[in-house]
């Protein structure tokens, strides 16, 4: 790699999340932004988190690596994205700007390791690193992180938020007072916009604020989703069954609509501990309430099969609604499947055959 020296930048924002904390409204909204000295970087695609993580991230795109596994990567692809993200990487960071910018809610859970490979490649490339990133009440965090991942099929649905061990890496790596964290609230926020808070805080004009986050799916429809992706092949090798999946999922959010997921609470507060509650209260000031949260933390493996039982419990009964959906849409099935032919069926459909006549996607 090419060593990038001074001066070329005033301050690095890094943007680091967290979780369902409006990245993805962030990240289109910046896309391609490049004004008054200040641009979001260019690495091949607006959430920086898979680009930076195959740069510098080892231990996730090791070949050993259950993601790697999961998602069929070979060695010789996480070679080139690694080469890839690196030569672009390089080209944004030797342009002649004041500020550039860079978001990737995902490095919010690397690991210390990989945060500090990142810190030693961005250090001496500007005068100010700073660090940005957002918190959401724990409750609601985890019922939008299980709904997440039910949609891009990760495999383990829990992804629990250990605040000291994923910000304290980034207070090593750059220093306590570059970590800026702030609670997502959007009623506190400029414009109700956590785009219009985040510019603010950033000190940039010129960006729309009213862009939309990821839209919530009923919890009907992520029942569905989640029983399908438990009993098919993950769809990866091919275009056509990636996109055959997102357009599953785009079509049975507008066909099943209703109130979204809401796990039991008890279940919802094994995602973060007491401790990590407070280490927030006693670090940024940021309050939320600790009562019943775990003392300590939940396996994953253990939280991983209680939230699947329960989003497996009563999933046939959706079965009628299923059907009607589908009767609707002119999606073929047989009177006598089972909820989870019904959504093999239409999976199948939106990988092979047309859009739905009534134009649903």
């Amino acid at each position: 790699m090419t060593e990038v020296k001074p001066p070329y930048l005033q301050e690095i924002i890094l943007h680091i999340g967290m979780h369902k904390t409006g990245s993805t409204a962030i990240q289109s909204a910046l896309a391609g932004y490049d004004r008054d000295g200040a641009r979001y970087a260019d690495l091949g695609r607006a959430n920086h988190s898979v680009p930076l993580m195959f740069a510098f991230d080892r231990e996730t795109t090791c070949e050993t690596s259950s993601w790697i596994k999961h998602f069929g990567f070979t060695r010789d692809l996480c070679s080139r994205l690694a080469s890839n993200a690196h030569v672009a990487l390089d080209r944004e960071l030797s342009l002649d700007r004041r500020m550039l910018i860079f978001s990737g809610e995902a490095l919010s859970v690397w690991s210390e390791q990989a945060v500090l490979a990142l810190a030693h490649r961005l250090h001496g490339c500007a005068e100010i690193i700073r660090v940005i990133a957002y918190v959401r009440d724990p409750v609601d965090y985890a019922n939008a992180i299980v709904q997440q991942r039910v949609k891009t099929r990760a495999p383990l649905l829990p992804l629990p938020s250990r605040y000291q061990q994923s910000l304290g890496a980034y207070m090593t790596a750059f220093g306590h007072d570059q970590v800026h964290l702030r609670r997502y609230d959007r009623s506190h926020f400029l414009h109700g916009s956590v785009v219009a808070d985040f510019a603010g805080q950033i000190r940039i004009a010129g960006v729309e604020h009213n862009i939309q986050s990821n839209e919530a799916a009923s919890f009907d429809a992520i029942r569905l989703l989640h029983l399908l992706a438990r009993h098919i092949p993950i769809p990866v090798g091919h275009p056509r069954l990636v996109q055959g999946w997102q357009r599953l999922c785009d079509w049975i959010q507008t066909a099943l609509p209703g109130p979204t997921l809401r796990l039991p609470d008890d279940l919802a507060r094994s995602l973060v501990t007491r401790d990590d509650i407070a280490w927030l209260d006693q670090t940024f000031a940021i309050r939320f309430d600790s009562e019943g949260h775990p003392d300590m933390p939940t396996p994953d493996e253990a939280l991983d099969a209680a939230i699947r039982s329960f989003l497996l419990d009563g999933v046939e009964d959706l079965r009628d609604r299923l059907a009607g959906a589908m009767r609707r849409c002119a999606i073929p099935f047989d009177h006598g499947d089972s909820a989870l032919n019904l959504m093999s069926r239409a999976y199948t459909y939106f990988v092979f055959d047309a859009e739905p006549t009534d134009g649903r996607k």
